[in-house]
């Protein structure tokens, strides 16, 4: 697994339906995952439903990508300042409230998402979401994509590893 996909098994179902739904309807883009999401794959909302429990159910044991550590100190510090409160302690997300979980995804994948949220390339991240993730510079990405790439069981080095 090199991040550039998400790392989805075991992801909560209510955002794994969001995301297809957004995939559908234009609302994120990635030519793999609109194909994917089409109503010829996923003909109704019971064939989207199905799909993300199916892989909210998926093991999440296999290696993921880190940065090089140097900097996740100040990512667990930028994460507990500006994403705490919406996606939990541990990055854990809330699945009645569709918040994804973030802990254990690949770091890549992690700069990736947050550098197209700000470039506008994510749609479907709100305005304020957006505001907020503009604020972080080179370094705050880095190492709070490191942190999350590390936390919650992603790796017993990190502050939170083993929560």
């Amino acid at each position: 697994m090199d991040g550039q996909g998400p790392c989805i098994a075991g992801q909560h179902a209510t955002v794994l339906g969001k995301q297809l739904v957004d995939y559908r309807y234009d609302r994120r883009w990635d030519l793999r995952m609109e194909n994917i999401a089409d109503r010829h794959n996923l003909p109704d909302a019971q064939a989207i439903a199905d799909v993300a429990a199916c892989i909210s159910h998926l093991n999440r044991d296999f290696p993921i990508g880190h940065g090089d550590g140097s900097l996740v100190r100040q990512g667990a510090d930028t994460y507990s300042r500006l994403c705490r409160g919406c996606h939990g302690v541990v990055a854990e997300g809330d699945a009645t409230k569709a918040i994804p979980r973030l802990a254990g995804q690949h770091y890549e994948y992690l700069c990736r998402q947050i550098y197209d949220a700000v470039d506008g390339r994510r749609p479907n991240f709100s305005p304020w979401h957006i505001r907020l993730l503009a604020r972080l510079r080179h370094d705050g990405i880095a190492g709070m994509a490191d942190y999350l790439s590390r936390v919650g069981g992603g790796d017993p080095q990190s502050p939170h590893g083993a929560e």
